[in-house]
C-alpha cells in the first residue's frame, strides 16, 4: 500500500529491530497501557504474532516508510481487538514524524484497505478518554464515538469510536 508520502509493507522479521527503537521512544505507549514496560522478548513476540496474524488474514500489521528516505514513520494495524469480534484500527507514529499528518495519513490507507479490500462492514478504534490526538485523528478520518466504553481488569476505562463504509 502507499500514501502520498509512505509506503506501507506487512510486517516482517528485518522490521523488528527498527519497531524496538520506535517502541522505546518516550510516549509511544503512553496511552496503551498493555503495551507498556514490556520486555525486548515480549515485544519480539507480539511482532512474530502479528506477522503471522497478517499471513493469515486475520488481521494486518504494516510498516510504514518514509518516501524520500526510507525512514520508519511507524506503523499501522488493523486487526481484532481483544476477544470483542470488533475490529480495531491503530497506528503508532515515530516520534520524529510526530505533528506532521502522518496518522491522519496511514489512518486513510487503512480505512481504504478495511472496508475496499477486507470488505468490513464497520471499523473500531479504542481510546483513553483524554488522548487528544489520537482522538482529534479519529474525527479527521470520520470516526464518531459510540455509546459505552469498556472497562478492562487493571486498565483505565477506553471509549470505542466506530466508522462504517460510505
Amino acid at each position: 500500500m502507499e500514501t502520498p508520502r509512505t509506503k506501507l509493507t506487512i510486517i516482517t522479521p528485518e522490521d523488528y529491530q527498527e519497531l524496538l527503537g520506535m517502541y522505546a521512544e518516550e510516549d509511544t505507549f503512553k496511552y496503551i497501557k498493555p503495551l507498556q514496560n514490556k520486555t525486548r522478548e515480549e515485544y519480539l513476540d507480539m511482532m512474530a504474532f502479528r506477522l503471522e496474524q497478517s499471513l493469515k488474514n486475520e488481521g494486518y500489521y504494516w510498516i510504514a516508510r518514509h518516501n524520500e528516505n526510507k525512514d520508519l514513520v511507524g506503523a499501522l494495524n488493523l486487526n481484532p481487538f481483544r476477544d470483542t469480534g470488533r475490529i480495531q484500527l491503530g497506528y503508532q507514529i515515530s516520534r520524529n514524524y510526530w505533528n506532521q499528518g502522518f496518522a491522519t495519513e496511514l489512518g486513510k490507507a487503512g480505512l481504504d484497505f478495511g472496508f475496499n479490500q477486507w470488505k468490513l462492514k464497520r471499523i473500531h478504534a479504542f481510546v483513553v478518554p483524554g488522548h487528544h490526538a489520537s482522538i482529534q485523528v479519529l474525527q479527521k478520518l470520520g470516526f464518531h464515538l459510540l455509546d459505552g466504553s469498556f472497562m478492562i481488569e487493571g486498565e483505565p476505562p477506553i471509549e470505542m469510536y466506530g466508522i462504517d463504509p460510505e
